[in-house]
């Protein structure tokens, strides 16, 4: 073979686990100290030699599939195959690529042995799981070499024989017979031992006709076939179409048959189909084969699949087969095989032992050579199979015998075969067995088995083994052995041997409870029997898994609800998570490179989430977990999409916030709507009222975030409320913009109003306006040379209502004077008017009276300075005299004061508003009237006195020369001193006592004289006892009632109300909140059992007051005795009947004698029915609230007395005759009859 491979141009087998292993992903990184792992291939080169080709290998160098196979290509090199070499590749090529995406299939590596007679085949192979490395292998073969036919060809597929994992598939191409036959039984056997298939696919003819040691190989071995391709991609399209089924764990097959050529009608074979079957597959080969198919009705099939139909070679599809027997035609030219296959849940895995034993792990795969076997079977589905019936043992085709089978454990599925030799040469199984619901199902064993001699044991097991640090693992192997055996185990380089004996076959493991790194290693297992000894070298390789992160699947969250997002590490060991972000867009995760995800402001970063509290816009993004443990790590991502209710703005034409736009007539009127915030992006709308405003190119401008609303030649009729309407997926907002139509403001002032007004009275100044909107009027006031607002004056009070603004100013003043301003402004314009206002005066003093003193002869000048306006006039004049002085100007001038001009001065101001006079009391020095002390200002002092206590009344003088005299007056009458009055001229007082109503009033005490007097009055009153106003008596409140207590007290001062309890001569105070005035006593339901005194206490510093108020419970009444409901006594005897009854009021006591009152009584409880007395007795019991009612019934006991018994009867000879007995008593006489002294028997 010429291998195009050089240094320079070596093939590099790189990591592809998607391709060979399905499950695992791209985004798991291995750890180094795995991908460190080297795995070294010796190439054979002619022009470069030994050539080393260094690799990186997966975890899965340690095939992990459960029943992992092999895939193999066996691809004939030589010189003859020139022609076709180049369609072989593109048929290998293509095999492989459908193979090894077949879904479920269990491929674990791939083998390539291309052979050569120039070339060892054991220096010249291809094995590796990565499926490129595989087809740049062939496709850098070239056909050379050889010469002559047949060729080297079951060499190679010794070789890929023993690279292949137990239950492979091996395609050899070739177009001649193998000159290498002498390793045809060597070759059986391993296809027997390792239950191999092989498909021989024939491309053309060298030599003689390449097929029959082929055909021996692949019909009596195993359950490949021989086909021709000739240059037909459709047949290796289809082969491998019918083959994917076969790489499942559950084909099965129905039947194989081979024989020589067929005459007339072919051969016919039943297929026993069971239920529940999904596909059945019928591949026939031989020369111009041809296969006919009859459902269980004998009715050719129409869901038929024909997937090929060569020349040589027929596979036939039914999809979803009638269950039943079917029959299946094959005609051929030559020798035929035909193999009936399926996919089914139903297998029946078997072995051999000497031994009776039911684990099915625990026998061999052969029987010993002239040895009697039990053969054990084990049903995958134990439900579906009623029972095994018979085994038949295959020899060449035929049946040689049929072994009874009985059941071993039926609930597991486990059954065995009766003790048998089998034959010393290949044979073949086929299982019989029954279906719950009765039909019939048949397995053959794939390939076929040959007896072992008895020889030196086999090991079965991996040789290298991968497991999961962290868990427990069994290093299971199964040792065949067909005499005695003993099983050693160790690790390498270990003292530590674990040694067992069995009798035969029998399954060996190292268990470990948890697996460790350091576990890895080599693992020896010898078996050792009379026969010899083998050992078997394992390799352990325990890695720890890359982990796997799990994060949540795509997810949004909403702006200001708190999201958490969660990320899951699946791993055996200790496992790291690390977050990160990226605010790349969904779409374009690479477009930003991410950054460490650190907690703060809203994000909280924990080992397993994160969590936003709440959820901010910018919060989106991916949000990357990143686990890690010694295995490697794995990274999870997710893309959080924030969602955000929407949030709209309205904008004028200015684009400022708008809640108001005001217009005016012709004016163009423009509202913008703005999607501020919302994601999804907001749908924008405009309504008025519940109309939506439909867009109009004229009116309506729309862009990415907003939607303007334009009004040209605006009217009033357009005035109103506007609303936009933004709404997504998470909500919705609206908001109302009010356009509303405007106009300056006009004022006007009133044709005539008064502009004058006095001092003291309520000035009011009107003007009309108008204006849209309603303009807002403020008032004004010119002070000098500055505006000022006239509500900072106190009592200024404005007002507008319709059209008309008011000012009015209450108690003006002169100052009020002067130019006022009513100005409107509403937004669009401001107008302003002036008017004036004038305020006068009645003439007024300012000091109603005053006092002057002037020395003998003095000189002095009273003062007159009323205000007023217009100006007042000024006249003056003297109490009871006349003016002896001067007027100047508006003053009186006295001038050389004699005693004569003492008195009063009046000084009167007059003017077209009014006039007011002042006074001036002119006193001479050298006298002075009387001043009594005065407590307060006002005139009348009030004293109180308590009824027959003292009051005393103090008058003392602080002025007055000469010294004046103190009289007292009650009630405009003089007060003579004496009893009950005493006057004290030396405290100036007066006491009153004992003090009666007659004695209250007004006291006036006068002090005087001769220059004048002074009065001070007294009001006497008297304090007052205690009034309670409710009345007092009996309440009375039904049984389980509260009761509530009301008393209020009239009096001076307010008393303070007390409750107290009376029960008899003991008062108990109740505890209450201190109450004056008036007070409530609550008693509580059954507190009071009959009935309960209550007092109420009006107390004040006059007196006392107390009302007591009973109350009395009311319960119906109840009759305490009962009777016998029939009292029975003698005739004579006296009856008491006792008749006690409770109740409040006391119950009347009613006796009734057969439903008529025969005594009523208030206190009685007894009755008394004399002798004789029977029948119905009653009591009744009854009150104001209730009765009750007791009835016995009185019966008397009596003899028997007979009456009216005549002494003699007459009577007719032969007639009958009737004697009556009439009797009385009670209970009711027993009557006979007796005659002559013997008792009469009714007859």
């Amino acid at each position: 073979v010429r291998m195009r491979a050089s240094a320079e141009l070596g093939i590099i087998l790189a990591l592809s686990l998607q391709s060979i292993c399905p499950g695992s992903t791209s985004d798991v990184t291995l750890h180094r100290e795995v991908e460190d792992k080297l795995h070294i291939h010796v190439w054979k080169s002619e022009d470069s030699g030994n050539i080393n080709n260094r690799y990186r290998r997966s975890m899965d160098e340690f095939c992990s599939i459960d029943k992992g196979i092999s895939v193999g290509l066996v691809i004939d090199t030589t010189g003859s195959m020139a022609g076709e070499i180049n369609e072989v590749k593109i048929y290998a090529k293509n095999l492989l690529n459908e193979l090894t995406n077949a879904p479920r299939n269990r491929i674990c590596d791939l083998v390539f042995v291309p052979t050569n007679d120039e070339t060892p085949t054991h220096e010249n192979y291809v094995q590796t799981r990565n499926l490129e490395t595989l087809i740049k292998a062939v496709e850098n073969i070239v056909a050379n070499g050889g010469g002559d036919c047949p060729e080297k060809t079951l060499v190679g597929v010794e070789k890929a024989i023993d690279l292949s994992y137990k239950g492979s598939f091996i395609f050899v191409f070739t177009d001649a017979d193998p000159k290498d036959y002498y390793l045809y039984e060597t070759v059986k056997k391993k296809i027997e031992d390792k239950k191999i298939t092989i498909y021989f696919l024939l491309t053309g003819v060298c030599g003689s006709e390449p097929a029959e040691s082929f055909f021996k190989l692949s019909t009596t071995s195993t359950m490949g076939q021989v086909a021709r391709i000739d240059k037909n991609p459709s047949v290796i399209r289809n082969i491998t179409q019918a083959l994917k089924d076969q790489f499942q764990k559950n084909t099965v097959v129905f039947t194989s048959k081979t024989g020589p050529p067929t005459t007339g009608d072919g051969e016919k074979y039943k297929v026993h189909v069971p239920p529940n079957t999904p596909e059945m597959t019928v591949t026939g080969s031989g020369s111009g084969v041809q296969v006919e198919l009859k459902d269980p009705d004998g009715s050719s099939v129409k869901n038929i699949s024909k997937l090929t139909a060569t020349e040589n070679f027929k596979i036939l599809t039914v999809l979803d087969p009638a269950p039943g027997k079917w029959t299946v035609t094959i005609k051929s030219n030559s020798m035929f095989k035909l193999v009936a296959s399926a996919v089914s849940d139903i297998d029946i895995d078997f072995g051999f032992s000497t031994v009776p034993t039911d684990d099915i792990m625990s026998v061999a795969r052969s029987p010993g050579e002239d040895v009697e076997s039990y053969l054990l079977l084990n049903v995958s589905d134990p439900k579906t199979v009623f029972n095994i019936s018979v085994v038949d043992i295959l020899v060449d085709g035929s049946t040689v015998e049929s072994l009874p089978v009985e059941a071993v454990n039926v609930h597991n599925g486990v059954f065995r075969a009766e003790r048998y030799k089998y034959p010393n040469k290949s044979f073949r199984i086929r299982i019989n067995a029954f279906t719950h619901d009765g039909y019939q199902l048949t397995r053959e064993s794939l390939t076929t088995i040959q007896s072992q001699e008895p020889g030196p044991p086999a090991i079965e097991c991996k040789e290298k083994m991968l497991a999961s640090a962290g868990v427990a693992f069994n290093m299971t192997c199964t040792v065949e052995s067909h005499t005695e055996v003993e099983v050693k185990m160790y690790k390498e380089g270990s003292t530590h041997t674990h040694t067992d004996r069995h009798p035969v076959t029998a399954r060996v493991s190292i268990s470990f409870l948890v697996l460790r790194k350091k576990d890895s290693g080599y693992y020896i297992i010898e078996a050792t029997n009379k026969a010899g000894k083998v050992t078997k070298k394992i390799q352990l390789m325990v890695i720890e898994n890359p982990p796997k992160a799990f994060i949540n699947a795509p997810l949004f969250g909403v702006v200001g609800v708190s999201k958490t997002i969660s990320c899951r590490c699946d791993s055996f060991t200790d496992c790291t998570l690390e977050w990160t972000k990226s605010d790349s867009p969904a779409d374009d995760f690479s477009q930003k490179p991410a950054f460490p995800l650190l907690s703060g402001e809203n994000v909280n970063v924990e080992k397993v989430k994160v969590m936003l509290t709440p959820t901010l816009s910018k919060d989106a993004g991916w949000y990357i977990c990143t686990a890690q443990n010694g295995g490697g790590t794995s990274v999870a991502k997710t893309y959080l999409e924030i969602r955000e209710s929407p949030e709209i703005e309205i904008q004028d034409s200015s684009k400022s916030p708008v809640s108001l736009v005001t217009f005016k007539q012709w004016n163009t009127v423009s509202i913008t709507c703005i999607a501020k915030k919302g994601v999804p992006a907001p749908r924008l709308a405009w309504f008025r009222g519940n109309r939506k405003i439909v867009d109009n190119k004229s009116t309506t401008l729309r862009g990415h975030d907003y939607v303007t609303h334009t009004i040209t030649n605006a009217q009033k009729d357009i005035e109103g409320t506007y609303l936009c309407r933004g709404d997504n997926d998470i909500g919705v907002d609206e908001k109302n913009v009010t356009l509303q139509f405007v106009q300056a403001p006009r004022l006007t002032k009133p044709s005539a109003y008064p502009s004058v007004f006095l001092v003291g009275t309520d000035a009011i100044l009107i003007c009309y306006f108008t204006g849209i909107p309603v303009p807002s009027v403020t008032w004004t006031r010119k002070i000098k040379d500055s505006i000022t607002a006239v509500e900072d004056r106190e009592g200024a009070h404005a007002v507008q209502n319709s059209g008309q603004a008011t000012l009015t100013l209450h108690n003006v003043i002169l100052e009020d004077t002067g130019t006022y301003y009513c100005e409107a402004s509403n937004g669009v314009g401001r107008k302003k008017i002036q008017m004036y206002l004038e305020i006068e005066q009645k003439p007024v003093f300012e000091i109603a009276t005053k006092e002057v003193t002037v020395p003998l002869n003095g000189t002095i000048e009273l003062p007159c300075n009323p205000n007023g306006v217009p100006t007042p006039l000024v006249s003056w004049r003297k109490v009871n005299g006349k003016l002896a002085g001067q007027i100047i100007g508006t003053n009186y001038r006295i001038i050389n004061a004699a005693l004569e001009e003492q008195g009063v001065y009046i000084c009167r101001a007059e003017n077209n508003h009014g006039a007011d006079e002042f006074q001036v009391r002119v006193q001479i020095s050298g006298a002075a009237p009387p001043k009594l002390f005065k407590e307060t200002k006002s005139n009348i002092v009030p004293r109180k006195g308590f009824p027959g206590g003292n009051v005393t009344l103090d008058c003392p003088i602080i002025q007055g020369e000469p010294s004046p005299t103190l009289t007292w007056t009650h009630r405009g009458k003089t007060v003579r001193n004496g009893r009950p009055f005493t006057i004290s001229q030396e405290y100036r007082s007066l006491t009153i006592g004992p003090v009666t109503e007659d004695l209250t009033g007004n006291y006036t005490c006068i002090a005087e004289n001769q220059v004048g007097k002074d009065n001070k009055t007294f009001s006497l009153a008297l304090y007052k006892a205690p009034r309670i106003i409710e009345q007092a008596g009996i309440i009375y409140v039904r049984d389980g009632v509260q009761v509530e207590l009301n008393c209020s007290a009239e009096g001076d001062p307010k008393p303070e109300i007390t409750w107290s309890l009376l029960n008899r001569t003991i008062e108990t105070l109740i505890p209450q909140p201190s109450s004056v005035g008036s007070s409530k006593l609550v008693i509580p339901k059954n507190s009071v059992k009959r009935r309960q005194r209550f007092q109420c206490r009006a107390h004040n510093n006059v007196s006392d007051a107390v009302k007591v108020f009973q109350v009395v419970v009311l319960r119906p009444p109840k009759i305490r005795v009962f009777w016998e409901k029939i009292i029975t006594k003698r005739r004579d005897e006296v009856i008491i009947l006792n008749c006690t009854a409770t109740g409040n009021p006391k119950p009347t006591i009613i006796w009734t004698h057969d439903g008529k009152t025969v005594f009523t009584v208030a206190n009685n409880n007894i009755y008394r029915v004399k002798g004789g007395g029977s029948g119905k007795y009653g009591c009744t019991a009854e009150n104001k609230v209730g009765k009750e009612f007791r009835l016995t019934l009185i019966q008397r006991l009596e003899p028997p007395e007979i009456k009216n018994l005549p002494a003699v009867t007459p009577a007719a000879t032969g007639k009958p005759i009737v004697l009556k007995c009439t009797v009385s008593g009670y209970p009711a006489p027993k009557i006979s009859w007796s005659f002559n002294g013997n008792e009469v028997v009714g007859r």
